[in-house]
């Protein structure tokens, strides 16, 4: 059912973050599989359009938008999503990317500074895509048909709690 794949996007609606790429990119992965739906968290100058835009590829029963969302509800974003789609070019540190991995949520994001540093640290955790709605969309299905093929759960869970283990030591450490 759709309520098993979950695509959220995650921070400001502002062009620096490329939402009509996500938009485009949705789209496109819409025009081959329907399984999935969109949740929002975030605002910005753009945020009418882009929702309008959204409910009117996938219909509203298939979006959901949360606005602004504070660090409380927050939990509930990552709960709900399986995969982060991140379009953004210039995430520098990719804060968000980092945050879904430690959760054990797959990210596709565009190639930027910080989504290849973390794909030097989490490997198979992050998919890196070129800043086109083909590519990132052929990602996206990807990573649903890994999860609905996926035996071998717990050798990566486990691989993931070492791993989120030693993030939140660089993550603390990169606070001080």
């Amino acid at each position: 059912s759709s309520a098993e794949n979950v695509i959220g996007y995650l921070g400001r609606i502002h062009p620096e973050r490329n939402p009509e790429l996500w938009l485009a990119s949705i789209e496109k992965l819409n025009l081959t599989r329907q399984d999935f739906k969109c949740v929002i968290a975030g605002s910005g100058l753009n945020e009418e359009k882009f929702i309008a835009e959204l409910i009117n590829l996938l219909g509203p029963n298939r979006v959901s938008f949360k606005g602004h969302v504070s660090a409380n509800q927050l939990e509930n974003f990552w709960n709900e999503i399986t995969i982060l789609l991140s379009t953004s070019g210039i995430e520098s540190y990719g804060l968000a990317i980092r945050e879904a991995i430690l959760r054990g949520k797959k990210c596709v994001a565009v190639t930027s500074v910080g989504a290849r540093d973390a794909k030097e640290n989490f490997g198979e955790a992050i998919t890196l895509t070129q800043l086109d709605p083909s590519s990132i969309a052929q990602s996206i299905a990807i990573e649903i048909e890994a999860k609905k093929t996926n035996l071998n759960l717990e050798g990566i869970r486990n691989k993931q709690e070492i791993l989120n283990a030693l993030y939140v030591t660089e993550l603390v450490n990169s606070w001080r």
